[in-house]
């Protein structure tokens, strides 16, 4: 899989992955087989605390298998430096990006 990220850095108004998104990701076997392949573009909502609570497909790859399972996993893998405030406290934020499954990745 490839994986487009957008910019943010740490100490920022926008939460930043701890680790690419990429390796919080595996191809699942069902569309493995089915040949599905696409680009899923997400927005998640991270809380203070670094930790997504909430993820939704803003452009599907065609197939809604990748859209759901794209989210489902950043959920549940996905850790970020929160984003920060004006004052350097942590807080709330959104983080988008897109997600390339493709097999010449595998």
């Amino acid at each position: 899989m490839t994986i487009l990220l957008a910019l943010a850095f740490a100490g920022s108004n926008v939460p930043v992955p701890v680790t690419p998104p990429s390796t919080w990701v595996s191809y699942p076997p069902s569309a493995l087989r089915n040949g599905e392949q696409g680009v899923v573009g997400y927005e998640v909502n991270v809380d203070e605390a670094g930790k997504p609570t909430n993820c939704r497909v803003i452009a599907s790859s065609g197939f809604s298998s990748l859209d759901a399972e794209t989210c489902r996993q950043i959920l549940r893998r996905g850790k970020f430096h929160p984003a920060t405030g004006a004052g350097g406290a942590a807080e709330p934020g959104t983080y988008a990006s897109s997600l390339s499954w493709s097999f010449q990745d595998q």
